[in-house]
């Protein structure tokens, strides 16, 4: 909640981010393998090391 009020609520902060790129805002995955599997990592300022891996959606449906 407190996030979306700074959206809704906080002009000077929703402007500022208005103003980015949002591709730039978003991480991007750091490759796929075979299968389709896409693979994200993470390092926070405590390097602490986060990989994530994302199966691609189902587009047969």
């Amino acid at each position: 909640y407190l996030c979306e009020c700074q959206f809704d609520d906080n002009v000077k902060f929703k402007t500022a981010i208005n103003e980015e790129d949002p591709d730039k805002m978003r991480l991007q995955p750091i490759g796929r393998d075979k299968d389709g599997l896409m693979y994200w990592f993470q390092l926070d300022q405590d390097h602490n090391v986060r990989v994530y891996v994302e199966e691609q959606d189902d587009l047969d449906g």
